[in-house]
């Protein structure tokens, strides 16, 4: 566990308290959800992991519902156009 959290910290957690490296370790989660969202390392178009990714990283089931709707918004705009393709809308 040492190693993990002094690889992820980037320090030298060893000389801590067992109470903060417990606590680093169970951060851990949450830290690696919000540098996942800030480096835009997820699928925006699967709105259910948008949503678990969001609730993990923010714990906060408004802010997660609302990164839902935009990832649905983007899949209805994605098969619009789509379909307006499809259909040879706009083609000529």
């Amino acid at each position: 566990m040492t190693a993990q959290l002094t690889l992820f910290y980037g320090v030298d957690v060893a000389a801590m308290p067992r109470e903060r490296q417990l606590g680093l370790w169970a951060n851990q989660p949450r830290l690696q959800a919000r540098r996942r969202i800030d480096e835009n390392r997820y699928d925006e178009l699967d709105y259910r992991g948008v949503y678990e990714l969001f609730l993990q990283a923010f714990g906060d089931e408004k802010v997660a519902r609302e990164a839902r709707l935009e990832s649905m918004k983007l899949v209805v705009r994605q098969e619009t156009e789509a379909a307006r393709i499809a259909r040879g809308v706009g083609n000529g």
